[in-house]
């Protein structure tokens, strides 16, 4: 996100790959979510509970479909993205639900809930506001942001690291 939009200034004049340079970071916010569904659906495999998936990719894939049909000719990209990151906390939300009483998930909701979530939130509500206008400081403050947050959410695993760790 941040390297990118530097690269774009040695592209010729009139690439249609520049158009495309500053849908990147709106593009992008559906695979913060990526951790959090991988997470919630590695048990379905591990225990061999596969029977429910097709019916909750279903479900998954309709709502996609018709938040699809409602919001692209409004939204344009916007929309598709709106749509994707919707129908990715549903497919959370049933795999999630799914296991209950099944499978014990203990997990960090820092790591693997809020931080994406706020990284997600910061992006979505910053970038249409000062995306085109101020890019490079935009996207530093999001490898700031995302630098802090990595930081301290793994402060314990990174500590064994340092050099004046005692």
């Amino acid at each position: 996100i941040f390297i990118l939009p530097v690269a774009a200034g040695f592209l010729p004049e009139g690439n249609e790959y520049r158009a495309v340079i500053p849908w990147f970071p709106l593009v992008a916010l559906p695979y913060l979510l990526k951790p959090m569904r991988t997470y919630f659906a590695m048990p379905y495999g591990i225990l061999k509970l596969t029977r429910p998936l097709p019916f909750y990719y279903l479900a998954v894939s309709a709502v996609k479909i018709l938040l699809l049909f409602v919001l692209v000719r409004p939204w344009g990209i916007t929309g598709v993205v709106t749509a994707t990151v919707v129908a990715s906390v549903v497919e959370i939300l049933l795999l999630r639900n799914g296991l209950r009483g099944q499978f014990d998930f203990n997990f960090n909701a820092f790591k693997i809930i809020l931080a994406p979530l706020v990284a997600l939130i910061v992006m979505a509500a910053l970038e249409p506001v000062f995306g085109e206008t101020q890019p490079m400081v935009l996207h530093g403050a999001y490898m700031m942001m995302a630098a802090g947050l990595l930081s301290f959410l793994y402060r314990r695993e990174l500590r064994p690291m340092l050099p004046y760790n005692n």
